[in-house]
């Protein structure tokens, strides 16, 4: 395949691109040349040769002695003898683009040795399933989209999970096959499943497991087989369900997710009130006053996230359900996308956790009613928040979340609040951290200075030079800053682009520090320097501050130079407020991973 273009792996590149690296792209080669592969067998890692289209017999040949993870989920079309070379990979082969696969192929890769993906399959011989069985480790065929009974008996001798999800219809022959398997079974591609099929199933249940997210409907005996799992019941494409089998539900414990109903009768809805867990309908585009009154009387959290609107009577049947047995309480409305007053008013009343993110504006009269709301209320996708709008949030005495410029705005709303009802004196506390850089060091005369002995003898215990740290650096970049009135916190702001906002002023200082400087290192020495990852936080405090403004507080820089990469980058040294030091500081933190090092500067 030689001159094809840039986009033909060549011998020359091949060279280029493995030479002392641990990680290599070769997702944008479609061809591959015979001596592009011979080189690729002498690299140590992983291949992921995806955008392959073409390979020859004799580079599947050279590729079979490479002895890591071979991916090659490009591949449409192989020839059997190129195939009979790739199953004499000893390590995990993924050809995943394989739609296919002749009886002699199966044989062959039979006999692979490591994880076999054939994901792409759809469909497969008897013969050659029988011969993929044999496999000895794990085996991929999550792309079949029909299975004979033959198969199936195949398939469960391999005692491992299996997924089936692309498969959408299965005699009830083959569920009873497929139940004896010993492991997890995935059958999320059915649509139905008959009483006695589900009779087998339920023999599986207590030492394996199964999902069926796919059901359309469910008779009462499906129902049975859905609750004798702990896990939570998902049905996202159930488009119907009765009441006898609402009612068989109701004996699970779990979550529910019902999120394909689009109809909803009153019957159902007052059973599935009654029910334990979650509940969760997403499904629903509208609900009558009536399906709203049943739902209220639901013990626990409620997701109806497909409601663009409500009524008022609606809002105040669903705003009076309470806490479930697991203490949770969520109302989940993210499809409102306009909020009247009125139904504001409404849900201001509830007594947990609301969801009201589809909200992209918010009327001053809405955010004043919404205000009186008690618990957290998520509101992150607000896009306009007037300032008269944010001023009436700001009294809202839980939790607010927000996101972007209204986030933004309501920061300032609030600080405007708090510090007006603290205009005497006041507890100033100002909190800023980041992950940083613990610093250790330890000096030698340059002259009796040895590199290449100080690395044999000290390359794994570098870190033994010295127990105590020169310094914890705390970085400017993407630092935080928490500031507190009383012990009310007013303000978190985050260090973006080299400024917390335009409120605090960044001021930096002529002083350049590399970390030669910092070991105090003379012309006639050499330092040894290594590194912990750590987290700090300094706390700064001022009493009796008067008149609290945002704008007086200033955070102090200067510039480390680091030898060991020729970087350099703000560093804080302090936290000034009305050109004040703190009353009092303090310094926590702790390191987050092993040591890095040691860098010889």
């Amino acid at each position: 395949m030689t001159g094809i273009n840039n986009q033909t792996l060549t011998v020359q590149i091949a060279k280029k691109l493995i030479t002392g690296k641990d990680y290599i792209d070769l997702s944008d080669f479609i061809y591959i040349d015979d001596d592009a592969a011979v080189e690729l067998t002498k690299y140590e890692d992983d291949l992921y040769l995806d955008g392959l289209k073409f390979l020859s017999d004799k580079a599947a040949e050279f590729l079979s002695k490479h002895k890591a993870v071979l991916n090659l989920d490009g591949l449409i079309n192989i020839s059997d003898f190129a195939i009979e070379n790739l199953a004499k990979h000893k390590g995990d082969l993924s050809l995943r683009g394989l739609t296919s696969l002749s009886d002699k192929a199966a044989e062959a890769l039979s006999k692979h040795k490591g994880v076999l993906n054939l994901d792409g399959i759809k469909n497969i011989s008897d013969f050659a399933i029988e011969n993929l069985t044999k496999h000895k480790d794990r085996l991929f065929l999550r792309g079949l989209t029909s299975l004979s009974e033959k198969v199936a008996e195949f398939l469960v001798k391999r005692e491992e999970d299996l997924d089936l999800s692309e498969i959408t219809e299965l005699s009830d022959e083959t569920i009873k096959i497929l139940s004896t398997n010993k492991g997890f079974l995935n059958l999320n591609g059915l649509k139905n499943i008959s009483d006695a099929a589900a009779d087998d199933m339920l023999k599986m249940v207590e030492d394996q497991g199964f999902s069926l997210e796919g059901l359309n409907s469910i008779s009462e005996k499906v129902a049975s087989l859905l609750i004798s799992q702990s896990d939570d019941i998902k049905l996202p494409m159930l488009k119907e369900l009765r009441e006898k089998a609402a009612e068989v539900l109701l004996k699970h414990e779990g979550y529910l997710f019902l999120d394909g109903l689009i109809i909803l009768s009153d019957n159902v809805a007052k059973i599935l009130a009654k029910s334990k867990g979650g509940l969760s309908i997403d499904g629903l585009i509208s609900i009558s006053d009536s399906v709203a009154e049943a739902l209220s009387r639901h013990k626990g959290s409620i997701s109806l996230n497909g409601l663009t609107s409500l009524s008022e009577n609606a809002a105040k049947f669903l705003s009076k359900h309470g806490k479930g047995d697991y203490n949770e309480n969520n109302l989940h409305l993210n499809g409102i996308i306009d909020l009247d007053e009125k139904i504001a008013v409404s849900l201001a009343k509830f007594k947990g956790r609301l969801y009201l993110k589809g909200l992209k504006s918010i009327s001053t009269n809405a955010a004043t009613a919404l205000a009186k709301h008690t618990d957290y209320l998520f509101l992150e996708n607000l896009e306009n928040l007037t300032n008269e709008a944010a001023d009436a949030l700001a009294m809202h005495k839980g939790e607010l979340c927000l996101d972007g410029l209204a986030k933004r705005t309501m920061q300032s709303a609030r600080q405007k609040a708090i510090i007006n009802g603290k205009k005497g004196n006041a507890t100033l506390k100002i909190e800023i951290g980041n992950r940083g850089k613990e610093v250790y060091g330890k000096t030698y005369a340059r002259s009796k200075f040895d590199e290449s002995k100080f690395i044999k003898n000290h390359a794994d215990n570098y870190f033994k030079l010295s127990n105590d740290s020169v310094t914890n650096e705390v970085p400017l970049s993407q630092s935080f800053i928490n500031i507190y009135l009383d012990d009310t916190i007013i303000a978190n702001l985050e260090c973006i682009d080299g400024n917390f906002s335009n409120q605090i002023e960044i001021v930096k200082s002529n002083t350049i520090e590399s970390y030669r400087d910092l070991l105090d290192v003379d012309i006639n020495q050499i330092a040894v320097i290594w590194f912990h990852d750590y987290v700090n936080t300094h706390v700064y405090t001022w009493e009796k501050v008067k008149d609290f403004d945002l704008n007086k507080i200033k955070a102090y820089t200067y510039t480390r130079i680091d030898e060991t990469d020729n970087s350099n980058y703000q560093l804080i040294s302090e936290i000034r407020y009305n050109e004040k030091i703190a009353d009092n500081s303090e310094f926590d933190g702790a390191p987050k991973s092993g040591y890095f090092g040691p860098y010889i500067v």
